[in-house]
């Protein structure tokens, strides 16, 4: 085992050459970084008006189609209620594919 002197001697030198390492890497961060030019920023994306929409998801069409049905069962629901019964209930439908086209051919 060392004595308390030795250790004492060898913390202190650690000490210092860390720190050491620490200034020496805080200068050249700040010189580095400090150099770089400003970035510019990019223009946004002009909107097109004429742009389709998105055609709708399985689970919206179903919604739309079941949300009635809903507000019936449930009077005074709220409307974010209504998102979270109409997706236990698209949770629970066993064949969604039947059920997506059989709106889809009343839409049409």
């Amino acid at each position: 085992m060392l004595p308390n002197s030795i250790i004492y001697h060898i913390f202190k030198f650690l000490r210092l050459f860390f720190s050491d390492i620490f200034i020496l890497f805080r200068r050249y961060y700040y010189v580095a970084f400090q150099s770089e030019k400003p970035r510019k920023k990019q223009a946004k994306k002009e909107k097109d008006e004429n742009k389709p929409k998105r055609p709708p998801t399985a689970f919206m069409l179903y919604l739309n189609a079941t949300r009635e049905k809903i507000k019936s069962d449930n009077p005074g629901i709220a409307v974010t209620d209504i998102a979270k019964k109409g997706g236990e209930m698209w949770r629970d439908l066993k064949d969604k594919s039947v059920c997506v086209l059989s709106f889809v051919n009343q839409e049409v």
